[in-house]
């Protein structure tokens, strides 16, 4: 009896531990939004390594937006093709490209093209992840993983 209470649990736990790996990749997504909070001041100050202004810091922002646009439709075709785990796995180099330009290129142009390529990890991320939740939960456990 009590073997049988803790296998019970143990493929909602599995299953948790797989959702909460997932659920990483949207932190991710946060981090490229928050980021840009403490870093515009700083980019608009007059001694910034990348000088802009307004405008430019606007632009700088909504720029994930549109790699989140042109992602996202086919993160979902691929996700068909491929399937959801491969797809999600393959949004961590989009964003590590992205930080990567950002951290080592001090240029208006590469810092907007980072933003890009965030977004478009963001785009994968977005359409992908409730898929992959919704398949490896069972229908007993999918609202809480």
């Amino acid at each position: 009896m009590q073997h049988y209470k803790l296998s019970k649990f143990a493929g909602f736990f599995r299953q948790l531990q797989a959702g909460s790996a997932a659920s990483l990749g949207v932190l991710t997504c946060a981090f490229v939004y928050a980021w840009v909070t403490p870093i515009v001041p700083r980019l608009l100050a007059p001694d910034s390594e990348i000088p802009m202004g307004p405008e430019e810091a606007s632009w700088m922002i909504v720029m994930p937006e549109f790699g989140n646009f042109i992602s996202a439709v086919p993160a979902g075709v691929l996700a068909d093709r491929f399937g959801r785990k491969t797809v999600i796995l393959t949004s961590a180099p989009i964003f590590l490209i992205g930080w990567i330009f950002i951290m080592y290129f001090k240029s208006l142009l590469i810092l907007n093209i980072s933003r890009i390529f965030q977004g478009l990890a963001v785009g994968i991320i977005y359409t992908v992840m409730p898929m992959y939740l919704g398949e490896i939960a069972s229908p007993k456990y999918r609202g809480a993983v």
